[in-house]
């Protein structure tokens, strides 16, 4: 007759006195690219948590600009024809011109380091890895300004949309006019009018 086995209690092991064979190890590469997919993550997220942070610093620019208003009337006055939302939209969208203006200037000049700096791969894969990092930086921008603005706007009561666009279609050639001359004054060699 045949005794039934019984299975066995550390694991499977046919020898209990010798030690389990140890699991494989993930090669240099295999840890590399898990460390990157780590990074990759923790970059997104901190992207996405930026975003927010900034659209609720917007909400609470507009309500919180309101009823600071409201409490100090007696001293400070507002004398613009569209209202606080409208005018927290304005200049954030003054900021985020300027911003994006620097920020294109300075990743204009990372790119032509990119490409014409010190490198250890060839030009044309220095050329591919400057504009791929370019299209993501400004993908990155566009999508942060394009929320940010878009939270400005949508917080102006859809009633004042349009006295606000007949305010900025009013205002729009002095503000050229005085940042062209801005931006003369500061370039070298030319003279302030």
């Amino acid at each position: 007759m045949e005794q039934a086995q019984s299975p066995e209690p550390d694991g499977g092991n046919p020898e209990p006195g010798k030690p389990e064979p140890e699991a494989p190890r993930k090669s240099a590469a295999e840890r590399r690219q898990a460390i990157q997919a780590g990074q990759t993550s923790k970059r997104k997220r901190g992207f996405l948590y930026g975003l927010l942070a900034g659209q609720i610093l917007i909400i609470v620019i507009d309500l919180g600009g309101g009823a600071l208003l409201h409490v100090f009337r007696d001293r400070v006055r507002v004398n613009a024809p569209i209202p606080l939302e409208a005018l927290v939209f304005l200049g954030m969208s003054a900021g985020i011109v300027i911003t994006a203006l620097m920020i294109l200037f300075v990743l204009g000049l990372q790119g032509l380091g990119w490409t014409f700096g010190k490198k250890k791969v060839g030009f044309f894969t220095a050329v591919g890895r400057g504009v791929r990092r370019m299209f993501q930086a400004a993908w990155a921008l566009g999508l942060t300004l394009g929320v940010i603005g878009g939270t400005a706007w949508f917080m102006i009561p859809g009633r004042e949309w349009k006295t606000t666009a007949d305010y900025l279609n009013e205002r729009k050639d002095r503000a050229v006019e005085k940042a062209k001359g801005w931006v003369d004054g500061l370039l070298p060699g030319r003279e302030k009018k």
